[in-house]
């Protein structure tokens, strides 16, 4: 950066126009943070458990039934053409609202969300772990048959598939079919 504002004095660039490049440093360097962020976020989520090549995070601590929804999570995924039992998954559990608002971005009205172009980490809300069920944004438990397990198993999914398919051939599929 420093080298950069050195050259730019050199050839006797415009203010205005130093002040846009610098802004657009800045803001690469904003960018490229975050999606360190998202690809290394360990730091937030202290607990975690692993169930063959699932990794479950949390920002509290997790139960021992947190095993059996690994287990159920694995018998809906290891089913699929897309799985691969050498690849790691990995789900992190925001328990706070602002930690998943952070790690969901503009997109914190979901129930989770898997950043298939870095490297399919997924993000769920806020979760009853010993009752295998989503927290609502509203706070109210997620009913039926959409379970925790199935949640998590929903993520990996979409980061299995673009695996799979390849960054560009996953962003081509119609929004039906990637959901």
């Amino acid at each position: 950066l420093k080298k950069l504002l050195i050259f730019m004095n050199q050839l006797k660039i415009t203010s205005w126009y130093r002040v846009l490049i610098r802004a657009l440093v800045y803001t690469l360097a904003i960018v490229i943070a975050y999606v360190i962020l998202l690809c290394f976020p360990y730091f937030f989520f202290p607990y975690s458990i692993k169930y063959e090549n699932i990794e479950l995070f949390s920002d509290k601590e997790i139960p021992e039934i947190g095993y059996e929804v690994l287990d159920d999570v694995y018998n809906r995924i290891n089913k699929s053409y897309f799985y691969k039992p050498r690849d790691t998954y990995r789900v992190f559990i925001c328990n706070d609202e602002n930690t998943f608002k952070l790690f969901s971005n503009i997109n914190y009205g979901v129930g989770g969300i898997n950043y298939v172009y870095f490297n399919q980490n997924s993000f769920l809300r806020s979760a009853l772990i010993e009752r295998n069920r989503l927290v609502k944004s509203s706070g109210e438990l997620v009913r039926g048959e959409r379970t925790l397990s199935y949640f998590i198993a929903h993520e990996i999914t979409h980061g299995m598939t673009a695996r799979f398919l390849g960054p560009y051939r996953y962003q081509k599929l119609p929004t039906w079919l990637k959901e």
